[in-house]
């Protein structure tokens, strides 16, 4: 499963299916952790909401394993 597939995984459980399926081709072409955590700080907006950027923190966490 690519480092895409396994965040679009992730968005199916948090977010709504009309919002995954607006993302999706955003969400398949990230490719590295650090696409990822610039997708959801800068493009979703959570870099000043800290409860997302906890459920961020641990998004990457289980990325990386």
């Amino acid at each position: 499963m690519t480092l895409g597939e396994q965040v679009l995984e992730f968005e199916k459980e948090v977010s709504d299916e009309d919002f995954v399926n607006e993302e999706k081709e955003n969400i398949l072409n990230l490719t590295t952790l650090e696409e990822v955590k610039d997708y959801y700080m800068d493009h979703r907006g959570w870099r000043d909401d800290n409860s997302f950027v906890d459920t961020l923190m641990c998004l990457l966490i289980d990325l990386k394993e």
